[in-house]
């Protein structure tokens, strides 16, 4: 185990020592990995920096949720983990399986994917890349970097990391400990590793380890979703009674042809979507149960993709809470809206409630004006 304490001074972090200092928590897994590109904050192994790149490379549910670079050219594969309560093997496990899913990828590849998303990319690590890998074949796939040595993987969780997961660390993975000060000009890293073995046996570990997972998503997650097209949400409002708060809310909102899916758990949930600036979809309101909502508080995490600040999603916020009042909605710790209608009939509460629409509605037509004008 080695610990590291870093500051940053005016762009660049450098090792420090210990201080007293109030951590910040993550409440959402985007807002943990957009920090850390954000502020630039590096990883450390064998002495050697390693600065994030990019985050969410490249295969759909299977991306890589953080790519890190030295200015050696050598990379780490990273998974992140927000929530105490992950799972230890599974962390490695789905480490192994993110590398595994995208090993063919090349380095060529991954330059396009910088250029093609720019908004998950790092610009000052970016506009260094093409730098640091000025001794590297660029066609080579990650497969191959990793047997050349250049490539490192990592599970990486906020805090101190579980002992479980300390223990069910296997070559060729490394575990990060990250915490980070309220005002992020302070960090903590903790790194843990095992005795490493030759690149094929460590390459045979994560075969395995990423077979498990796989294995794990068809048998224990695959086969207990459920898929809802339109006409199934529509047929569960419908059955809804007359004074039901969301039948109302939703045959509104259902005017505003803007696209509505399901979830895939065993209760029935509602999602409804705008478009962000990249024309992908952003779920703005969840119905959750048959009296209540949620607004995500992935808003906070998804400004650049949004095309509006903090302050109007805090505006949005405040008067949802004054319109409905205190007891109807409530902010939570982790930035989420929660409003429960289970206590109040729809049309005793018709004018707030109708209050309530115009406004989501203000807000979805203040985030489309400013993607229009961009």
């Amino acid at each position: 185990m080695k610990t590291y304490y870093l500051e940053k001074l005016t762009n660049n972090w450098n090792e420090t020592t210990q201080k007293q200092v109030n951590w910040d928590n993550f409440f959402q897994e985007p807002h943990f990995q957009l920090t850390i590109l954000d502020i630039n904050l590096p990883l450390i192994v064998n002495n050697e920096f390693f600065y994030p790149l990019c985050k969410e490379f490249d295969k759909g549910d299977a991306g890589v949720d953080m790519i890190y670079i030295s200015p050696k050219g050598k990379f780490i594969f990273a998974e992140y983990k927000h929530k105490p309560n992950y799972s230890p093997i599974r962390l490695v496990q789905e480490t192994c399986f993110k590398f595994k899913q995208n090993e063919q990828f090349s380095v060529s590849y991954l330059l396009k994917y910088l250029v093609k998303r720019p908004k998950e990319v790092s610009e000052r690590i970016a506009f260094k890349f093409t730098a640091w890998l000025s001794n590297l074949n660029l066609e080579k796939t990650f497969r191959e970097l990793f047997f050349e040595d250049k490539i490192i993987l990592a599970s990486i969780v906020y805090g101190e990391p579980k002992e479980s997961l300390i223990n069910a660390i296997v070559s060729p993975l490394y575990t990060f400990g990250v915490s980070i000060s309220q005002n992020r000009d302070y960090a903590k890293i903790i790194s843990y590793s095992t005795s490493r073995l030759d690149k094929n046996c460590a390459y045979e570990n994560i075969v395995h380890f990423s077979s498990d997972y796989d294995k794990y998503l068809k048998d224990n997650v695959k086969n207990k979703r459920t898929k809802r097209n339109r006409d199934n949400i529509i047929s569960y409002i419908e059955e809804l009674p007359s004074n039901s708060t969301i039948k109302n809310i939703f045959n509104e909102i259902n005017k505003w042809n803007i696209s509505i899916s399901s979830g895939t758990g065993e209760n029935i949930s509602i999602f409804f979507k705008l478009k962000d600036n990249e024309n992908r979809d952003r779920t703005f309101l969840r119905i959750i149960e048959k009296e209540k909502v949620q607004i995500p508080g992935n808003f906070f995490n998804q400004l650049r993709y949004l095309s509006i600040n903090e302050e109007e999603i805090k505006e949005l916020f405040h008067d949802v809470i004054s319109i409905l009042s205190p007891n109807i909605a409530k902010e939570t710790s982790g930035k989420e809206l929660h409003i429960d209608f289970s206590s109040i009939n729809y049309f005793s509460n018709k004018e707030c409630i109708d209050k309530f629409v115009k406004r989501l509605k203000k807000f979805i037509e203040l985030i489309n004006s400013n993607n229009n004008e961009n």
